[in-house]
């Protein structure tokens, strides 16, 4: 009812945000495991000084909900900049564009999504950092194969994102381009009771 017509444009932007989303966090979430192989040493040193799992997980996480809450509150000042470049760039016929805001529930969303992505990039090295724990002496060989594996990673999701990004594009032109049938010119509406 509210949306008319335009209910499959909002549905394909809601498409794209998504894939930008999982694409984003699984960025965060490589970056941490290259962090995380890139300080093995150090982790190791750490343990072997007598540091627990749970502080060197503690410490990882910590680290990453600095880095997260930073990041959501860049994410939440850059959506409220881009809103009004938003509004503008929609169609002239498109439902309530005015009304388009960044709400509480709305960044409170942002920020709960920011906390899982970082919690769950935070576990995921230290899963991974037992089994580099176990190789007492992992080659340089070993370290490069999973670089390599991080990379082929982002690129098969960046490749995921821009076919994607394609296929909303084209549906977008056919939705636009699509006769819809009703001809509202020199047509007059009224009601009788």
């Amino acid at each position: 009812e509210v949306t008319g017509r335009s209910r499959q444009v909002i549905w394909l932007l809601a498409a794209a945000g998504a894939l930008v989303l999982l694409v984003a966090c699984a960025n965060i979430a490589g970056l941490c495991m290259a962090r995380a192989v890139a300080r093995r040493k150090e982790l190791a040193l750490r343990h072997a000084l007598g540091a627990s799992r749970w502080q060197l997980l503690r410490v990882g996480l910590a680290e990453n909900l600095v880095i997260g809450f930073a990041g959501a509150a860049l994410g939440l000042l850059l959506t409220g900049a881009v809103l009004p470049l938003l509004r503008h760039l929609l169609p002239a016929d498109f439902p309530r564009a005015q009304e388009i805001s960044l709400s509480g529930m709305s960044a409170l969303l942002a920020a709960a999504i920011a906390l899982v992505t970082v919690f769950v990039a935070g576990l995921l090295p230290s899963g991974f950092g037992s089994t580099l724990e176990s190789q007492r002496a992992t080659s340089g060989r070993d370290s490069r194969k999973l670089r390599t594996l991080l990379v082929a990673g982002e690129v098969a999701l960046a490749g995921l994102l821009c076919a994607g990004a394609l296929f909303l594009l084209r549906s977008y032109r056919e939705i636009g381009a699509r006769d819809h049938v009703l001809q509202p010119a020199g047509v007059l509406t009224f009601q009788l009771t």
